[in-house]
């Protein structure tokens, strides 16, 4: 048996991601391992650097190890590796992130079994990597507890045979590295880049392009993901051309799943129409959102003057109506997830990766719950009241970094009390509770742009220790 079977195995069924598993296991131990990043030791310095060294030096010593949640990790790593993670194996950045902080003190414990750091990694790490014996072994390991573990071994045991027949046939190229550019305490090496030794599934479904552009009084910044280097290159060349090579800042990640934009051929007159210190740009495939530090008038005419940029038949729409579809499309997946959990059957992690769907779309200044979360919350209440007992969460209160620190600090702390108290008030236990405010300590998005701010303005669920 490989020495990481039972970890994958245990994942699959945790998170739900049958074969996917496998691939998401390789994919971390090629991040913690990789050379270009300092390796173990290079991993586990951006978690003490986090402000987390004693959680390392559980994971590094015998004994148990002390769990890292999610803000944690987030903080430790930076959301741009953990998106690339998630969209190199196809799963979604909540449940890749949930697995990740379940996943982590695990590996680093596999890799140091002495109770320190090695100077060597162990043998076995290349067989994961490689991808070959963590799918043969993970085969033989599903055919053994067939037995024992009855038909729903067969959700990921198929998918896993089909992967070895195709490597008997010379599939020998199922790995291979992606670039993820480093972003809030993500490792910055070779111009932001790292190397991960994640897998090439042919199942992947694309994703759509995305380009943010935030002018911060006339230096634009930039972000996204796009298909190619060619793309790539040719957004850049555009943005130095209209605002000067020292003009800008930012990087564009490359991943081949991304679906090609549609309106490259636009890039200069786009760049004219943006010269205006506040705007704020989010481009999701061929859509786009408008928003930014500017007043109602200014808004309306840069939509107009983009219309006329792009013509009447691209989709142009504010940020705030954005975040509101995004907030209710949210909420659906969240309910939908919560109604599965029935009947004592999901553990505290299921039950916070479906917490985690949801958004709360407070308004701006305010601790009061909108009323279009008063459905989800009373099914938040329902799972948590049929969750295995002891089941511990802390409702998380985040916000962005725009105005001052301590109101803001204390926003998140009455927002975080609030959802308790909607929780307490439908018959949850006060006693499996905890609110806790971050303020906008914890940031998951860029601070600079609009859509980062939004993303940053959050109620994260976690377990409680």
């Amino acid at each position: 048996m490989a020495i990481l079977d039972s970890l994958i195995r245990d994942t699959a069924q945790r998170y739900g991601l049958g074969e996917k598993a496998g691939p998401f296991v390789s994919a971390l131990l090629g991040l913690v391992t990789a050379e270009r990043t300092g390796g173990l030791g290079g991993f586990l310095d951006l978690f003490r650097k986090a402000g987390l060294g004693d959680h390392v030096d559980s994971w590094i010593a015998r004994g148990d190890n002390k769990p890292v949640t999610v803000p944690q990790l987030e903080s430790a790593l930076g959301t741009s590796a953990l998106n690339g993670l998630a969209s190199k194996v196809g799963i979604s950045v909540t449940t890749a992130s949930s697995a990740l902080a379940f996943l982590v003190p695990k590996i680093v414990d596999f890799l140091t079994p002495d109770g320190a750091v090695p100077s060597s990694l162990p043998s076995w790490v290349g067989s994961y990597l490689s991808g070959s014996t963590a799918v043969a072994s993970g085969v033989r390991q599903a055919a053994a507890t067939v037995a024992d573990e009855g038909s729903s071994v067969w959700k990921w045991l198929l998918p896993l045979l089909i992967l070895g027949a195709v490597g008997i046939f010379g599939y020998r190229q199922c790995y291979k590295p992606v670039e993820v550019v480093a972003e809030h305490g993500a490792p910055e090496v070779h111009g932001g880049e790292v190397t991960v030794g994640t897998p090439e599934l042919s199942n992947i479904p694309a994703f759509n392009s995305n380009l943010s552009m935030a002018n911060l009084a006339n230096k634009l910044k930039i972000g996204g993901t796009v298909t190619d280097e060619a793309t790539k290159s040719k957004i850049l060349d555009a943005i130095k051309a209209a605002f000067g090579v020292d003009g800008w800042s930012g990087d564009l990640t490359v991943d081949a799943n991304a679906k090609p934009f549609g309106w490259l051929d636009k890039l200069p007159a786009l760049l004219g129409a943006i010269k205006v210190p506040g705007v704020d740009l989010s481009f999701d495939g061929d859509a786009l959102s408008v928003g930014g530090n500017l007043s109602d008038a200014d808004k309306a005419k840069l939509m107009t003057d983009l219309k006329g940029v792009f013509g009447e038949g691209f989709s142009i729409g504010s940020f705030s109506d954005k975040a509101a579809m995004v907030a209710k499309e949210a909420t659906a997946k969240a309910a939908e997830a919560l109604a599965k959990l029935t009947g004592g059957s999901f553990s505290a992690a299921d039950l916070v990766q479906a917490l985690n769907l949801s958004i709360i779309n407070f308004a701006s200044g305010s601790a009061e719950i909108p009323a279009d979360a008063q459905d989800l919350l009373a099914k938040a209440a329902e799972a948590l009241k049929a969750a295995p007992a002891g089941t511990k969460i802390e409702i998380g209160g985040h916000t962005d970094s725009t105005g001052d620190a301590g109101k803001n600090l204390a926003l998140s702390q009455a927002r975080a009390e609030a959802v308790k108290a909607a929780l307490t008030k439908l018959g949850v236990d006060a006693a499996a509770l905890t609110a806790k405010g971050y303020g906008g300590t914890v940031p998951v998005g860029d601070n600079d742009t609009e859509a980062g701010r939004f993303k940053n303005r959050r109620i994260a669920y976690t377990i409680a220790q």
